[in-house]
């Protein structure tokens, strides 16, 4: 978002692509045309902090800053500095990433060393589960902090990067993913989940264990029911939607659709941090 709002979506286009790679998520995921393939991937992600202006340090700051704005409690908000030490000494897949970007002109000459310093340090920032929820609920509303009232994001770069998460935000796990939930989402081999819900909710969940793709083992099976027992499914057509059902079940499923629209709507942040414990079905009145 930073890149974007920095450089301008033309500028970005060109360095980063908006398609799923099919590959690991750390690996060098570069297109036909020169660019990495999309934005939430490392090759991705480091390339749009190579695009962004200033020291290391003053890049990691814009993105706090950004965050503080977007979620929660922002004054909890801060880097890991041993995370960070942690990052740095084992960082040799994301050093040829580097390598590999600087070959195809993606970042400029010489941005490197800076790009995958301030890369690193936003990775290395602690945040909560309703950090992350008031976050996606912050662009399920188009941008404005539903806790804070704040604007935050310009809408026509929220509704380009939720769709992006949607195919692309859960690495090599993002057709499944797609067709079993549904949300546009963004993981991470932390182990958090952030879900958007246009209109509707954001949604934080924790759970380090990971799966082969690197998403959240258990988030993936909580993101699952939630929209599954709520019907966030942003894809799946109402019931009601079909000619053989009755008047009064086509006027049922225009009111349940209605309340899905961002007009007149209030957006909640959804969190929950999942212990090392079976994930139950849940259960509604």
């Amino acid at each position: 978002m930073l890149a974007l709002t920095e450089r301008g979506p033309d500028a970005v286009d060109k360095k980063v692509g908006e398609e799923p790679s099919g590959r690991p998520f750390d690996e060098i995921s570069i297109d036909a045309d020169g660019r990495a393939f999309n934005p939430l991937i490392n090759t991705g992600a480091i390339a749009c902090t190579g695009l962004m202006a200033g020291t290391s340090n003053e890049r990691y700051n814009q993105f706090e800053t950004l965050v503080k704005r977007s979620v929660y409690r922002p004054d909890e908000i801060s880097m890991d500095e041993s995370v960070y030490k942690s990052e740095m000494s084992c960082n040799h897949a994301n050093l040829k990433i580097v390598d590999a970007l600087l070959e195809k002109d993606i970042i400029p000459a010489g941005e490197g060393e800076l790009a995958l310093d301030a890369y690193t340090r936003v990775c290395s920032m602690s945040v909560t589960a309703m950090d992350l929820a008031v976050m996606g609920a912050t662009m399920a509303k188009n941008g404005t902090n539903p806790v804070s009232g704040e604007f935050v994001f310009p809408e026509a770069i929220v509704n380009k990067m939720v769709t992006v998460m949607m195919s692309c935000g859960m690495y090599s796990g993002a057709g499944k993913w797609i067709v079993e939930v549904g949300i546009p989402a963004k993981s991470g081999v932390g182990g958090f989940l952030l879900c958007v819900v246009p209109g509707v909710c954001g949604i934080g969940i924790f759970s380090p264990k990971l799966n082969r793709d690197g998403n959240t083992t258990r988030g993936v099976s909580v993101a699952k029911e939630l929209s599954e027992k709520l019907g966030l499914h942003v894809l799946k057509q109402d019931e009601g939607d079909g000619s053989s059902h009755k008047p009064d079940d086509k006027k049922k499923a225009k009111d349940k659709k209605s309340k899905g629209s961002t007009k007149n709507v209030k957006v909640a942040p959804v969190s929950t941090t999942v212990e090392q414990t079976p994930v139950t079905p849940m259960t509604t009145d």
